[in-house]
């Protein structure tokens, strides 16, 4: 089980199990989570990428698609902040919450935790 740190408790008295963690990582695509965040829609290509304007808290540059997102994997990066990680950094960093929350709010999404 993953314990949360001070000051962020309330989900579920802080804990997850890992049945609900690898579920929502499960049915968490990287590109719905994308999408939900920034109100647009991703084409992934044949290849299993895309590449998208970067939503990370300081750098939204509409033009440029520095920010590939790997659909099989469920793992993004940005080429200009050099920051990546999976679906739940990429709720993390945009959202500026916590893991705790970042993992609740993926989870609240899908209907998967109360």
């Amino acid at each position: 089980m993953n314990t949360i740190d001070e000051g962020e408790m309330g989900v579920r008295n802080g804990f997850f199990t890992q049945k609900e963690l690898d579920r929502v990582m499960a049915e968490s695509d990287i590109g719905d989570v994308w999408e939900r965040l920034r109100g647009a829609r991703v084409k992934e290509k044949a290849d299993g990428l895309s590449r998208v304007p970067c939503i990370l808290r300081g750098h939204r540059n509409e033009t440029d698609r520095d920010m590939v997102l790997n659909h099989r994997h469920n793992l993004f990066y940005c080429f200009h902040c050099h920051q990546g990680g999976n679906v739940i950094d990429l709720v993390k960093t945009v959202n500026g919450s916590s893991w705790v929350n970042a993992v609740y709010w993926l989870g609240a999404k899908r209907g998967n935790m109360a």
